[in-house]
């Protein structure tokens, strides 16, 4: 976490707790023939609320923004955050590589920029993504940075922000273009808006 830059310099709003030795497959279960950890089935409700509970030992406040990280020893533990539950699930054959990306859909509950061909149904709620709709198009989202920063990094609309429909703010994806570890960096409105999360702590 620490080796990204934005984290590196609030490291003092930063405080880890652990506790050890909980059996992964408690809380997960298989899904084609995968160990795989959410978004499975109708179970997930009380792993959750189990999950939170172990937490509390670790003084976890969720309406402070407190956020769980569960990591497994396990090469095969494929990685998922669940933004409305705060809980990050990651196996160690994943871990530094994205780590920070699944961290940033839980805590900033930011949208993967990544491209897809699919077509997006919802109004992007993410606020790295935007849309045709009014109210969440770029102008509405990010309209006082278009054309700030320079080349790739230079801020606009750009298709392609987890589904074809959707714009993502700069040409050259950030962290969340990327599943591993390619950029060790934000753009400028999902920046931005980490900037604005972190300010809740001292």
């Amino acid at each position: 976490m620490f080796n990204f830059p934005f984290y590196n310099e609030n490291q003092n709003k930063i405080n880890i707790y652990a506790v050890m030795g909980v059996n992964y497959e408690d809380y997960c279960g298989e899904n084609g023939g995968t160990p795989y950890c959410g978004y499975f089935d109708d179970n997930d409700v009380q792993r959750f609320d189990e999950i939170k509970r172990l937490a509390e030992n670790c003084l976890y406040n969720e309406e402070r923004g407190d956020q769980i990280v569960v990591l497994f020893d396990n090469d095969v533990i494929r990685a998922r955050a669940r933004a409305k539950d705060d809980i990050v699930f990651i196996g160690t054959k994943f871990a530094e590589s994205s780590f920070v990306h699944e961290f940033s859909h839980s805590f900033g509950s930011l949208g993967d920029t990544y491209e897809r061909d699919t077509v997006n149904q919802a109004f992007p709620e993410y606020p790295n993504c935007a849309s045709d709709e009014q109210g969440y198009t770029c102008e509405d989202k990010w309209g006082d940075l278009i054309g700030t920063g320079e080349g790739d990094f230079q801020v606009g609309c750009f298709k392609n922000c987890g589904g074809s429909n959707w714009y993502r703010p700069t040409l050259r994806r950030d962290i969340m273009g990327a599943w591993v570890a390619q950029a060790d960096f934000y753009d400028p409105v999902a920046l931005r808006h980490m900037e604005s999360l972190m300010e809740r702590y001292e």
